[in-house]
């Protein structure tokens, strides 16, 4: 896992290590609708990336269409966002995975009776 904390500067950019593999990160501050954007491609290939995806407080950015077109599975998740910056987690698959096994190993067992 890799954490970006985000300052209070409205424009920023970072180089992110996932999966062995580097990306450019630009995150912005839209004061109109009051939240961070987020534009990441792979370093080297600004082409091979996506744009202006809105990023919210506790929301995951999967793979479902981000990490297909950017290349590397695994999640981006956001916390304590605010025009003051926060912090912005990319999760891999692989920590992804260890991360859920943990979770469900931890996980009370829940038995219902006289239903």
């Amino acid at each position: 896992m890799q954490k970006l904390g985000i300052l209070s500067t409205p424009a920023q950019r970072f180089t992110v290590l996932v999966e062995g593999v580097s990306f450019s990160v630009r995150l912005a501050w839209n004061q109109r609708k009051a939240a961070w954007y987020l534009d990441i491609h792979p370093t080297g290939n600004e082409a091979g990336g996506v744009k202006g995806v809105r990023l919210e407080e506790g929301g995951m950015v999967g793979t479902g269409g981000l990490g297909v077109r950017v290349g590397f599975g695994g999640f981006i998740w956001c916390k304590q966002l605010s025009r003051q910056g926060g912090e912005v987690w990319f999760v891999s698959e692989a920590e992804a995975a260890g991360l859920r096994s943990a979770v469900e190993s931890t996980a009370p067992t829940l038995r219902f009776t006289g239903i």
